[in-house]
Order: C-alpha cells, then structure tokens, then sequence
C-alpha cells in the first residue's frame, strides 16, 4: 500500500487505506504500508492492526517535498520492491507515479484507487517528471473508481475501461450502526448536544471545497423557522477559526455546536437524527457512508459518489454545491417530516450493508488483486 499520508493524519482517504490494510491482514494476508515521515515525532516504522506500517523520511518543506519524498521512496523500493505481488497506490501523484513504475518493473501487479478530484487536474504539468508520472499513472493494471463519475475521469485521462472497476469505500457496519433511542440519549449526554429537536450532523474536514460556510448559511434560514433543531460540526481545518467568529454574531449560534476534531466519529453519527454533507466538490465521502451505516437519512449536495447512493435508494434531499437555500430548503423538509426521516435512515442502513459493508468491498478487492 502506497499512501503519502497516513495515520496520525486522519481524512477520507487515510481512513479508507486503514480499514483495507486492516481487513486484508485479518485475512491473512502480508500487508505493508509505506507513507511519509513528516514529523520526528511519528514512529519510523510500526504496527497498527497487523499491518506493517513504514514511514520513509521526508522534507516537508515547499520546493524540496516531492523531491526529498521521491528519492526515499524509490531507494526503499529498489531494495524491497521486488517481495510484493501488488502495489496498491491510495493517491495520485509523481512519487505514486515512481511507486506504480518501480513495481512495474519488478512485476508487481498496479493497482490505482482513485481519490476526489479529477486525476487529469491532479497530473496536470508539462515537466518531465509530471509526464513521466502520468504514463505511470495510465499504464496501471487496474484503475478503482468509487463512483460513476470518477470512472469517467479515469477514462477521460487515458485509463482504458475494462481496467477500471467500480468499488466504493468500505466501512465497518458492526461499529457503524443505528442507535437505539436510550443509547442515542446516553451518547448525547456525554457529547454535551442534549435537546428535545433534532440533531443535525456534519463531520468532515472545515474547508473551502467541503463548504461549511455555505452551511452556516443554510442553517441561520433553518433555525429560524425550526426552533428546536440543532446543528453540531465535528471537524477541523483551515475555515474553523472563521466559522468560531462568525458564530459569536449569529442569530443561531445557540443552536450549533462547534466541536472540533473527534478520532471517535460513530458515536456522534449514533447521536444524530440527520446528516447533512454541503461539499462542493467530492469523490465518495467517508463520512456519507457512516452516516448510511448508521442509519441517518441525509441531505447532500449532488457530488459524485452522494449522486450514486441516491440512486440506489430514497436516502433524503439532494442539493446543488454553493446553494445555500436551496440546501436549507432540503433540510427544512426532512426536518418537518420525521416519517420519512424514518423511511430513509431504514433505506440508508439497508444500502449501507448490501453495498458498502466493508467484509463485501475487500472480496471484490482481492478478486482485482488476482486479475479478476
């Protein structure tokens, strides 16, 4: 498993490489991540759930990154390179682009899992190595798209089609479940979110393409005609600051509840009544899945991998990225009406095991891993 950030970073695609890693260990399987060192204070190397974890050392510093990152990497894999059957690259990039030519070479079978964002504007530059690095990236023997979309930008790029294979993220339905109503009352306790109103929920990073602000937006229109509901953000980011002092001005800033970062994201999911995802932009979002699995009907903006989902079943309200009203006006609606909030957490929780169970994703993976 190639990933340039690992844990301790926490976000989408980091969460996603984790729940895989750990899931072909416990199979059997001998699994080895390699990702960068950027801190002294991360271990070089570990094991996290049976999964052998390498951090390559790095200068995390603009103008030297990408070089620094690529020659660690490179030296590691020429001399271990060769003691793999598949290379699993988790992110686009010209250091992927070293990783997935090295493991050619050495005749590793390829694997590309494919992250949000079109991955022609990931690769895009006329130098040498930047060209170099997308034929690495067009030459993979399998290409994992999480949406319909995203398959369609692989295509576009140059991947053929019958390399690539639509698989979405997998999560853990056991730890991601619906609550029963005393277990959603003890976790509001503990969460500080007490009330008799619903409680709406965001987790995910707090920055300009995921758009909480356009959020903020929605909900001031919200709670003023819905009194009793309340909006909780679980996440961190570069708008965090931003959305804390616009809050000490707002008319609903007692109905929002600005948590912060939280590793433990199931038990508020299992808090919730709603999820709410405002992106403007999105593969398949982690965040929706759990949300799925635990049986929240959701109001999304129409993005990529939320279009295909909602396809599948009656999960709640679409909306179009940057409307702020017309994202309020979706979650007026559920809002007002908790029969069908109740029909699209059953809808959400049933996709959520038929589609997305983490056990039912890692089979389809190792049928690609064989060639399948």
């Amino acid at each position: 498993m190639h990933c340039p950030q690992f844990h301790p970073l926490v976000g989408g695609y980091e969460r996603a490489a984790e729940r895989v890693a750990a899931e072909l260990a416990r199979r059997g399987h001998a699994v080895q991540v390699v990702t960068e060192r950027r801190s002294r204070a991360w271990p070089g190397a570990e094991v996290r759930d049976g999964v052998a974890v390498r951090r390559l050392p790095c200068l995390y510093r603009p103008g030297v990154h990408t070089v620094t990152a690529c020659a660690s990497l490179g030296a590691w894999l020429a001399a271990r390179g060769g003691s793999f059957d598949v290379l699993h690259a988790h992110q686009y990039g010209v250091s992927t682009g070293v990783a997935l030519a090295m493991a050619r070479r050495r005749g590793c079978r390829t694997v590309l899992k494919l992250t949000g964002g079109a991955i022609g504007a990931a690769l895009a530059g006329g130098g040498v190595l930047a060209r170099a690095a997308r034929g690495a990236h067009r030459a993979v023997d399998a290409c994992l798209a999480p949406s319909a979309e995203m398959g369609a930008h692989a295509r576009d790029f140059g991947i053929s089609a019958e390399r690539i294979h639509f698989l979405p993220n997998g999560i853990d339905t056991l730890a991601f479940r619906p609550a029963a109503p005393d277990e959603r009352a003890a976790l509001r306790r503990a969460l500080g979110v007490e009330g008799d109103g619903p409680l709406v929920l965001y987790v995910g990073r707090l920055s300009p393409e995921k758009g909480p602000s356009v959020l903020l937006d929605a909900w001031e229109r919200v709670a003023a005609t819905a009194p009793g509901a309340r909006l909780a953000l679980v996440g961190g980011g570069p708008e965090a600051a931003g959305l804390r002092a616009r809050l000490a001005g707002s008319p609903a800033a007692s109905s929002v509840h600005l948590h912060g970062p939280d590793h433990d994201t199931a038990r508020w999911f299992r808090a919730a009544d709603l999820f709410v995802l405002p992106s403007l932009r999105e593969g398949l979002s982690n965040a929706l899945l759990e949300a799925l699995g635990c049986g929240l009907p959701v109001v999304s903006t129409r993005v990529s991998g939320s279009v295909d989902a909602f396809a599948a079943a009656d999960l709640g309200e679409l909306a179009t990225p940057g409307d702020a009203a017309g994202l309020a006006a979706a979650l007026s609606r559920l809002l007002a009406d908790p029969g069908r909030r109740l029909a699209c957490g059953a809808a959400a929780r049933e996709l959520a095991v038929r589609e997305y169970a983490l056990e039912r994703v890692v089979d389809r993976l190792e049928r690609i891993y064989a060639g399948g």
